[in-house]
């Protein structure tokens, strides 16, 4: 049987259609972009007594957030060799302790709000599989150490195959995303917050009063956050580039699969995998073979590639699903999340590269304080206005996903 060209997430995770917006309305904020950065932000500014729209030109959590791989992890795409350098080890630090803040949060909110999302916490490993690859093991590592995390160099990752060292790092953690997702949707409806599907910002007005125009009506506001991929309007001028590459996923069964954690290679282009528990049995997630958008675009070659790099490890990997996402490669090596550069009332979140799932909660947790008032420890390394550090992302920098 040929497998599903869809999202695991999404096969096993349907979740309630929400309604269209019809006629125009009145809340304290709107969030256009329904993923979760935008669900993140619009349960914490409700629960600080807010009321809340979210407006999705699809579906909620249908689109980047659910063609994810979700790993939850500190160990960020840039790498900490190239963070340090380019914010130092101050910054550097800051960006590590943002993460673990936001697995903290993932990890509150599911709890908190009785979200069964399979939420567990898991080390990640990154490895070598040759010799080659090693010193630049052994450098990230001591960049690792430096700024904060907890990690060290094993032999042995666990896997069904031999590494040549690897590093191992506590505390990280995995979900279903989309049963996140959904179950944030739903408190947030619970508790009077509108939620509209189907319904596409097609353009944003700053004022004493914004709005937040759709083909169906108009939501008024005091404050809008932008959180879809790319900024819907072309009024955000971003001081640093965003890159566009492609990623592609799979999940299968396999006979043995490896002991529950998140587990990166060091292999150009890179590959990652986990396992994640659903309500179709239990499937190993893999992926990588990235390429930017607009080039090698051959996305049969990329899956089977893939899949080919899976079976050699894998043997007997049944594989049951595939899929592709997009993931947009900051300047600097980190995300652009608060205000809009020249705005008072608009924010935005945008770049989060290949740890989404973070940068997207961390998004969230920036934006909800900013909206009230607070000023997060983190908003300064996030700041869509500073000054871009590197003109561009290069993947030669990613030692992981």
């Amino acid at each position: 049987m040929s497998p599903a060209h869809a999202s695991l997430w999404i096969a096993t995770a349907k979740g309630a259609g929400r309604p269209r917006l019809h006629g125009d309305l009145a809340v304290d904020v709107c969030v256009v972009g329904g993923g979760i950065a935008g669900l993140t932000a619009a349960r914490l500014l409700q629960r600080q007594g807010l009321r809340v729209a979210v407006v999705e030109a699809s579906r909620l959590a249908a689109r980047d957030s659910g063609h994810t791989t979700a790993h939850l992890t500190e160990l960020l795409d840039a790498g900490y060799v190239a963070l340090r350098a380019r914010f130092g080890r101050d910054g550097a630090r800051l960006a590590a302790a943002s993460q673990r803040a936001a697995i903290d949060q993932i990890a509150s909110l599911a709890g908190e709000e009785a979200i069964a999302c399979r939420f567990a916490r898991v080390p990640a490993h990154r490895y070598a599989e040759t010799e080659h690859e090693l010193p630049g093991l052994e450098e990230e590592l001591a960049a690792m150490r430096d700024v904060g995390l907890h990690a060290r160099h094993v032999r042995d990752a666990g896997l069904p195959f031999r590494v040549k060292g690897a590093i191992r790092v506590e505390g990280q953690a995995q979900f279903h995303p989309r049963e996140y997702l959904i179950g944030l949707a739903d408190r947030i409806c619970e508790q009077g917050g509108r939620m509209f599907e189907g319904t596409r910002a097609l353009k944003i007005r700053e004022g004493a009063t914004c709005s937040v125009e759709t083909a169906r009506g108009t939501v008024s506001c005091r404050e809008v956050v932008v959180a879809t991929h790319l900024p819907v309007s072309s009024r955000f001028t971003l001081p640093t580039s965003l890159v566009a590459y492609r990623t592609y996923a799979l999940a299968a069964r396999v006979p043995a699969p490896p002991p529950p954690g998140l587990y990166y290679d060091s292999a150009d282009p890179y590959h990652y995998v986990r396992t994640q528990e659903t309500t179709k049995g239990t499937f190993l997630l893999a992926g990588g073979e990235d390429h930017e958008v607009g080039q090698d675009e051959d996305a049969t070659g990329r899956l089977a590639r893939l899949e080919r790099w899976v079976r050699e490890r894998w043997p007997g990997a049944d594989v049951a699903y595939h899929w592709s996402g997009q993931v947009l490669e900051p300047g600097d090596g980190l995300a652009l999340i608060g205000r809009a550069p020249g705005s008072k009332r608009v924010w935005i979140a945008t770049g989060f590269s290949g740890t989404g799932m973070t940068f997207g909660t961390l998004a969230g947790m920036i934006l909800a304080d900013g909206i009230a008032g607070r000023e997060s420890p983190y908003a300064r390394l996030y700041d869509p206005a500073r000054s871009g550090r590197g003109a561009r992302a290069g993947r030669e920098d990613r030692p992981v996903a």
